[in-house]
């Protein structure tokens, strides 16, 4: 549920590899017999599981009597990430007993945090937002500044009382790791991160949100 990285790791089958879908169609690569290029999605759209499943690299000889002998070797791996994005990929290629993953980070943009308006503030203060969208932990970081800067910075740390709708669990983990949120109050697809579980989890809350104020007028 990071923002959708490319990972490139020095193979001969395997040039590219994506978080997700929406990555893999950016590459305009055609993956089919006329090109000998081929892109790599994990089972889930997130980075955890891209490294947990990224395929090392091997090597294979035949010898005079025909008979192949394949052995691992170290695969090469170029990241271009978001300067803020966390170490989920490094980590867990490190961790990979099965594979030798030599890992170059390339950080090649960074996000900045707005500054909400004066009207904006207002709203937070009104009680006028009920949910809120995060596609990765730097816009969750970056909502609660904006909700202290509304609140003041004596005020106990909250959220803005509203529910949260993440892109994937690495986002709806750093809701619940700030405190600032209930469990029951963070809406992420568990089995599907991306846009589709996504759009699925922020109707999810829309709903238990709608029914929330039905029961809270009688």
């Amino acid at each position: 549920d990071n923002k959708d990285v490319i990972v490139i790791p020095s193979s001969s089958n395997i040039q590219f590899a994506t978080v997700g879908k929406a990555t893999r169609k950016a590459l305009h690569i055609i993956d089919d017999d006329s090109t000998n290029t081929q892109v790599f999605c994990p089972s889930k759209a997130n980075g955890e599981t891209l490294a947990k499943e990224l395929p090392p690299m091997s090597s294979s000889k035949e010898d005079e009597d025909g008979v192949t002998t394949t052995k691992a070797v170290t695969t090469r791996v170029l990241y271009p990430a978001s300067a803020k994005a966390a170490n989920t990929i490094e980590d867990e290629l490190n961790a990979r007993s099965d594979a030798n993953f030599e890992l170059t980070r390339l950080n090649t943009y960074d996000t900045v945090s707005s500054n909400f308006t004066s009207d904006q503030r207002t709203s937070i203060l009104n009680g006028d937002i009920d949910i809120v969208c995060f596609g990765s932990p730097s816009a969750v970081n970056a909502w609660m500044d904006n909700v202290d800067m509304a609140l003041g910075t004596n005020t106990t740390k909250q959220n803005g009382n509203v529910l949260a709708a993440c892109i994937g669990t690495t986002t709806a983990r750093a809701c619940l790791e700030s405190q600032r949120w209930q469990a029951q109050d963070i809406y992420y697809p568990a089995k599907n991160p991306g846009m589709e579980g996504w759009a699925n989890s922020v109707i999810q809350s829309l709903g238990d949100n709608i029914e929330q104020k039905f029961w809270d007028e009688y």
